[in-house]
């Protein structure tokens, strides 16, 4: 019940109850949320199988908590009990208000910057790298973003280049050229805090409250208005 092609064909009959509830008018069967899909269910057995195909597609708590979590009976009773406590150990490291990874990275002058000695400060970070483009399209804006904030002392942003030591000197040369003002870090492309948040793709953004902990590691990207309304919440909530 849990290949490809079952989930494949779920997808089609519920898509097609879809069209006939609708009156016949087309629908965008991707766009219709998970919870209103898995509802259209009555067996327990599809219901678990369906739930537990998109279980790999979750990636936040928040998420999990609201689409996931209500169906743990029937992932239990139908044999996906551990798929389940494994996406949400996986997922309690990363949930809002779990304390921040505690990294310790250099910047551009050689100095060590630690996530602990940010403590007392709204901490937002762009992870970026030299050969991504989406990474540099976005960092005009993200530097702007930041330049917004420059005479606020509650708030830091930081780049976290995740291009690794052995590209240290080109890296210094690339951020001097382009000029950025934010405080710039260099980190390790597969370890740190990357392996920590098991990131598979950047740009990724991240902020995080004054006592250090997760408001979010999977912020909108600069190019989008939620990620200063994000900001501007937690700037003044303490």
């Amino acid at each position: 019940m849990s290949s490809e092609h079952a989930i494949q064909w779920i997808n089609y009959i519920l898509g097609y109850r879809q069209v006939l509830q609708t009156g016949g008018a087309p629908v965008q069967w991707w766009a219709v949320p998970f919870v209103q899909k898995v509802n259209q269910l009555k067996s327990d057995e599809v219901k678990g199988a369906y739930a537990a195909n998109y279980l790999q597609t979750v990636k936040s708590y928040e998420q999990f908590k609201t689409e996931i979590a209500p169906l743990q009976p029937v992932l239990s009773k139908t044999g996906y009990g551990e798929e389940y406590q494994h996406k949400l150990d996986q997922l309690t490291l990363f949930a809002k208000g779990a304390q921040g990874y505690n990294f310790s990275l250099p910047d551009t002058r050689g100095q060590q910057v630690s996530f602990t000695g940010l403590k007392g400060k709204v901490v937002v970070i762009d992870l970026w790298a030299m050969w991504c483009a989406s990474c540099l399209q976005e960092k005009p804006l993200y530097e702007k973003l930041a330049d917004e904030y420059k005479d606020r002392n509650d708030i830091v942003f930081l780049g976290v280049s995740v291009d690794g030591a052995g590209k240290k000197e080109a890296w210094k040369s690339f951020v001097g050229r382009k000029g950025y003002k934010t405080i710039e870090l260099l980190a390790d492309p597969t370890g740190g805090i990357m392996a920590y948040y098991k990131i598979e793709g950047i740009p990724r953004y991240l902020i995080f409250d004054k006592e250090g902990k997760i408001v979010t590691v999977d912020a909108p990207r600069p190019s989008a208005p939620a990620l200063k309304q994000l900001i501007e919440q937690n700037i003044s909530s303490k």
